[in-house]
């Protein structure tokens, strides 16, 4: 029988204390940012899997909050960076634009929710009147921890989190980014420049694969500035700076 994985486990993999280890699964805040990801990507390595607790009695049931009040047929769409994931954006735009369009067809009622909230998600809503929750772009682990927590079901569009297992919709990023590179290729270029930061999402490993596998397939040479694989930026205006 596989061995449990337990926080202790983590903390004497990371060397750090269990406290710290609580306190980065938690989602809470006190924890360098380096730290919290030396932790999270032990877990996973690990094999370490959060557990979702007892739903509560009626009684501690949330209060209806702004969402889910009344109606009781209406999804919440989470879009974590509201600023350019918008319905004016090619790629993001049709996205959010299909799934209001689906879900009016099928008669139930969206709400477009950001990520950027001040006060704790899971005091936004009220569980018993939302059907599920469908996260477009990368989700922090904090809000997906709360979501876990309120029981909801929930979908995420090209994003996964290794600690938090959902049902995951993504594009072929590795098979369109050989398509693209052998496009490339046949057009005559040979000096290619991979741009995006590898730790960001797991759409961006899959790209790096799939122009990797292409480029090796035509006997390119290894020429990669690694800067350009850690560069920062949350769009591509600021990577493009």
């Amino acid at each position: 029988m596989t061995k449990k994985i337990t926080m202790q486990d983590i903390a004497d993999h990371v060397g750090v204390s269990k406290f710290a280890v609580s306190k980065a699964l938690s989602g809470k805040s006190g924890i360098k940012p380096e730290t919290r990801d030396k932790i999270v990507q032990a877990a996973a390595q690990l094999g370490y899997r959060f557990i979702t607790k007892e739903e509560p009695a009626a009684e501690e049931q949330p209060k209806a909050a702004a969402f889910g009040e009344t109606d009781h047929r209406q999804v919440i769409v989470l879009v974590p960076n509201v600023r350019y994931q918008t319905r004016h954006s090619y790629y993001w735009g049709r996205i959010i634009e299909g799934v209001q369009l689906e879900l009016e067809e099928r008669g139930i009622g969206m709400i477009l929710v950001t990520e950027h909230i001040r006060s704790q998600f899971a005091n936004m809503i009220n569980p018993r009147g939302v059907m599920g929750i469908i996260g477009v772009g990368v989700v922090s682990y904090q809000i997906l921890l709360e979501i876990r927590n309120l029981g909801i079901p929930f979908v995420l569009i090209d994003h996964e989190d290794p600690l938090i297992p959902s049902d995951v919709l993504s594009m072929n990023n590795f098979e369109w980014m050989r398509r693209i590179t052998h496009y490339l290729v046949g057009m005559g270029h040979r000096n290619l420049q991979f741009v995006g930061n590898l730790r960001y999402s797991r759409s961006f490993y899959d790209r790096w694969f799939g122009y990797r596998s292409m480029t090796e397939e035509h006997g390119l040479g290894v020429n990669q500035h690694e800067g350009l694989l850690t560069i920062r930026g949350d769009n591509r205006s600021e990577m493009t700076e």
